[in-house]
């Protein structure tokens, strides 16, 4: 086991000693258990760590539950190989073992009545105002531990780990507002917090910001007063944490806009102010709290404003938003393995659906996952694109979640260790020797297929070139110089501009990137950049007309 297994075999022999000799008989009935599990972890060295932790904090109560519940053994430590920060959960909840070992516990969708009721009861059982805060925190942390143990053994799909999130904060943050209410005298009846982003979509990580817009039917220093409550309660990071971490940036005119607007101020800047991203946000507008009648009034008068704006001025604005956002990232030296903003990444799949519903008014609701077979059924993407969306989404976002439930960080960049790649490749169900390689397969393997989609819907159906710094147009003419004279008269610059992107990635590693792109049912365009090998060209163009393919 120690040779096969463990990284660090002279600890992993330490701690058994250790674990034996204080409880020879009960570790003697539980290892035919513990051995297999650990054999099987994605990270056997830190699970047996944090087991021996698990004995020290409940002793003997812990082999009293393990020997009525063996299978217990299995979870805990599929849960320590898999997040320190649950981990640390389970080791400060006095119930956790009992929560982790009952699968109607773990398994249960509460629903958002549940969450909010829980939420209620958990800060009005505390008088002070810091044991309330505290309180509604270990209920968060708890909930997060139930959620997650139920991601980690499947008994939860990827959109009821979604679910399960969106409603506990959209519960938590209703108890925090009638709390902020209480303790500032001020009645919410008139004030409504709206969700975006995520949260308004109900698509909510594990550890997302919360984007917030809050309304009031008329400014005063009392609604500000309660706005500013509310954010410390659920931001505030006292000696049990925070809830959420909150984004005000996309209220009217951002950092430098009131707090709190009123509709008339809303509906004001949405038709005279709004830029494209501003109301591409407003398609994930939900209200979550307080007056909900007079949030879902400003949706109905902002809706009309988000479907006004030509389709060419969409796709043009969408793609220079996330060519900006790419070339950013190229500059920082982030090329590869960018699950959430990078090329072929979930934002590509966001913005693809996005622009979509702009220029398309009938495909109205916040999910991503539930919009893109509403695009199908329109006739507006493929059913093979629609299925490439989806299974490309989900692919994506669950390698976010197990990025971040690790640490409880955001999180969105693969690890570029080998060592750390494997781990995560294990935790999301790539086994054996070579893992870590079949996970980078399929991962480059979504990527490029989600890139091509979005290529086709945002990508190439633009008028006006995208404005390039500086240091873009530098490379860009030492890409052209290199060339064939005829290069310049056969592409467009943003076709030139795209494939110097493309050459900045090619590394020894990565020599080549072939990149497919749908023109139709019966064409595609292939753009191969790599490294100039005398002959790969023309072994490639073989290949193609072995397989079948007509070369225009």
């Amino acid at each position: 086991l120690h040779e096969n297994v463990f990284a660090d075999h002279q600890n992993a022999q330490s701690i058994f000693t250790r674990l034996i000799t204080a409880n020879p008989d009960r570790m003697q009935e539980l290892l035919p258990w513990l051995i297999p599990a650990l054999g099987g972890a994605a990270d056997p060295d830190r699970s047996l760590v944090h087991f021996e932790r698990l004995v020290d904090v409940f002793g003997l109560s812990l082999f009293a539950d393990l020997q009525e519940n063996p299978r217990l053994v299995e979870i805990l430590v599929t849960l320590f190989s898999a997040s320190p920060f649950l981990t640390e959960i389970l080791l400060a909840t006095p119930d956790a073992i009992r929560l982790v070992g009952q699968r109607s516990l773990l398994t249960e969708r509460k629903t958002l009545d549940q969450y909010h009721s829980e939420s209620m009861t958990v800060w009005q059982s505390k008088n002070d105002y810091i044991e309330r805060l505290n309180a509604l925190r270990r209920y968060q942390r708890r909930e997060l531990l139930r959620i997650g143990v139920s991601d980690f053994l499947d008994l939860f799909d990827l959109r009821a780990v979604f679910s399960q999130l969106s409603r506990m904060a959209i519960g938590i943050t209703r108890a925090c507002l009638a709390l902020a209410s209480e303790e500032t005298g001020v009645s919410s009846a008139n004030f409504t917090v709206l969700a975006m982003g995520k949260l308004g979509a109900r698509e909510l990580n594990y550890s997302s910001d919360i984007d917030l817009l809050f309304i009031a039917k008329q400014n005063s220093d009392n609604t500000l007063t309660l706005a500013k409550s509310l954010i410390d309660i659920i931001s505030k990071n006292t000696g049990h944490g925070f809830l959420y971490r909150v984004d005000m940036r996309l209220r009217p005119w951002g950092h430098d806009g009131p707090l709190v607007t009123t509709l008339e101020g809303y509906l004001r800047y949405y038709k005279q102010s709004a830029l494209l991203w501003e109301k591409q946000a407003f398609l994930k507008a939900r209200p979550i709290a307080g007056n909900l009648a007079f949030g879902e009034e400003l949706r109905r008068e902002v809706e009309p404003l988000l479907f006004s704006i030509p389709a060419d001025e969409v796709r043009a604005g969408i793609f220079s938003m996330k060519q900006r956002t790419e070339e950013f990232l190229l500059e920082k030296g982030r090329k590869w393995g960018e699950v959430k903003l990078g090329a072929g990444s979930i934002r590509d799949v966001e913005f693809v659906v996005q622009s979509l519903q702009l220029t398309h008014s009938s495909i109205r609701t916040r999910s991503t996952l539930k919009a893109i077979p509403l695009l199908r059924e329109a006739k507006l993407i493929t059913p093979e694109e629609a299925r490439i969306l989806t299974d490309g989404y989900i692919f994506l976002r669950t390698i976010e979640h197990y990025l971040q439930i690790t640490d409880y960080q955001q999180t969105y960049t693969l690890p570029s260790d080998q060592h750390s790649l494997a781990l995560l490749a294990r935790r999301l169900g790539f086994e054996g020797l070579g893992a870590g390689e079949r996970f980078i397969q399929a991962y480059e393997k979504q990527s490029l297929a989600l890139r091509t989609i979005f290529l086709k819907y945002v990508g190439n159906q633009r008028d006006e070139p995208i404005a390039l710094t500086p240091e873009i147009a530098f490379k860009v003419q030492q890409h052209v110089a290199r060339m064939d004279a005829s290069y310049a008269t056969t592409f467009s610059p943003d076709e030139i501009s795209h494939h110097t992107r493309l050459t900045e990635l090619l590394t020894s590693e990565k020599p080549v990137i072939v990149e497919p792109l749908i023109l139709d049912d019966n064409r595609w365009r292939i753009t191969i950049v790599g490294y100039d090998y005398l002959g790969v060209l023309s072994i490639i163009c073989g290949l193609m007309y072995l397989y079948g393919l007509d070369i225009l």
